[in-house]
């Protein structure tokens, strides 16, 4: 019985492969090819599920009439769908670098680190288009005041710099702050116990709620 299940999946598999490759597919769901597989692969992603549970529920073979309804059979075929979303980015493509750092003492080897990263300003530039942000940046300098008729400073387009710099430049220049800020990531949960350190590009113009929704 497990024989003829795997055979049958593997011929669906071998369809849905046949099918992909025909650039007519195309669906609401972009690289899902339903709504169950769409809404299947955002729920383990939401659900923070580890890898190793991922691979624990494709090996189920009870679940084999699941299976069927999915374009992914493996946690690493799910989260090769995710990372090839895309955020309609211009020119959208992540870059690999490597480096070494040495260190001061002798005894020390030096580290290699890789980086991935895109282009900076195709970035900036999605983020300041993005229709969700519309209502949110802000280009008009403000000063606030508390009741006491005292300057409040809560946001960068109320503090001085911004208004001093403003300032001297032309009518047709606003300013863009931009903050850069980096932090540990462990990724435990779908990529063993490897490290990473992340770098999140913030845009000032942007009120703080919405900065770190």
């Amino acid at each position: 019985m497990i024989i003829n299940i795997s055979v049958m999946i593997s011929k669906e598999r071998s369809r849905k492969r046949q099918r992909e490759c025909d650039d007519s597919y195309i669906t609401k769901y972009h690289l899902f090819q339903n709504k169950t597989d769409y809404v299947f692969a955002l729920w383990l992603y939401q659900t923070r599920i580890t890898k190793e549970n991922v691979h624990k529920y494709f090996d189920d073979i009870q679940l084999h009439s699941l299976y069927l309804l999915l374009s992914f059979w493996t946690s690493d075929e799910w989260l090769n769908l995710l990372h090839q979303i895309s955020y309609d980015i211009d020119n959208e493509q992540w870059q690999s670098r490597a480096f070494c750092i040495s260190f001061l003492y002798e005894e020390a080897d030096a580290v290699q680190y890789n980086i991935k990263y895109q282009n900076i300003i195709d970035s900036l530039h999605f983020l300041l288009k993005h229709r969700f942000f519309e209502k949110d940046l802000i280009y008009a300098l403000i000063h606030h005041y508390n009741a006491n008729n005292c300057r409040v400073y809560s946001e960068m387009h109320t503090i001085d710099w911004w208004w001093e710099t403003q300032e001297k430049l032309s009518d047709d220049v606003i300013i863009v702050s931009l903050l850069l800020t980096t932090d540990k990531t462990a990724l435990t949960q779908h990529q063993s116990d490897l490290v990473a350190w992340s770098f999140y590009l913030i845009i000032e113009n942007l009120s703080w709620c919405i900065q770190w929704a």
